[in-house]
């Protein structure tokens, strides 16, 4: 009884955030289970357009004079983008990008401040992981938690060939996926997400150094600063 309450409140709020008068409300009341799953299909189509157009727009991507692509280190891409009184996107941002361009979608989790120990938390990226959302995770104290979960299927295979994009590579993000680590052979500068031509949101490494055979590779990757207004 009380999940079938709060799922009535639940659409009952959805409906009021989308400004429906209350008798148009009533409309949007299930009273089978057919028609509670239909209206939470409907809703969360809903939210992922109302995502699409609330999210940051992005620059084209950074060319080099020639039109060829201009890679950047993370460090590079951030203060370049600094420079332009701007920023680099989040991982969200650039999920919400990837949503524009097909992906199915993002949706929250109920535990944002929870550590990934966490026996809830454990139990919904189980769940989530079954629907094909992967955890997008950040940094909290000395730990990391879920910050959002993120579905890339359809990411570009589901456009229109009059829809396909041409900045097709992969871009850095701002947010943190792994704090820089250490071991006997090798060590590395923090981890960022970066949004790949596949539409995947992967940790890639600023710097890194790989003491047993004297390596040191700064990553580079393609930059698209969020839009000024």
């Amino acid at each position: 009884m009380k999940s079938k309450m709060t799922f009535f409140v639940l659409c009952l709020s959805i409906a009021g955030s989308f400004s429906i008068t209350p008798s148009s409300a009533n409309a949007q009341v299930c009273h089978t289970l057919t028609q509670c799953r239909d209206l939470q299909t409907s809703v969360e189509r809903r939210i992922q357009v109302l995502l699409t157009e609330s999210g940051p727009n992005l620059d084209p991507i950074l060319r080099h004079a020639d039109g060829s692509i201009h890679t950047m280190t993370h460090q590079e891409a951030d203060d370049y983008c600094v420079g332009r009184q701007t920023s680099l996107p989040t991982s969200r941002g650039l999920a919400i990008e990837a949503v524009r361009l097909g992906a199915a979608g993002i949706r929250e989790t109920e535990f944002p401040e929870l550590p990934l120990d966490n026996i809830h938390v454990r139990a919904e990226i189980t769940f989530m992981a079954s629907i094909n959302y992967e955890p997008i995770y950040k940094p909290i104290d000395n730990t990391y938690a879920v910050d959002f979960y993120y579905n890339h299927t359809g990411y570009r295979t589901s456009l229109p060939a009059d829809r396909q994009p041409i900045e097709v590579d992969e871009y850095w993000s701002s947010s943190m996926f792994q704090r820089s680590s250490s071991s006997l052979f090798n060590q590395s500068g923090p981890r960022y997400y970066l949004l790949t031509r596949e539409g995947h949101l992967l940790g890639a490494h600023n710097t890194y150094y790989d003491n047993g055979n004297r390596i040191h590779r700064d990553t580079r990757h393609a930059v698209r600063c969020v839009s000024r207004p």
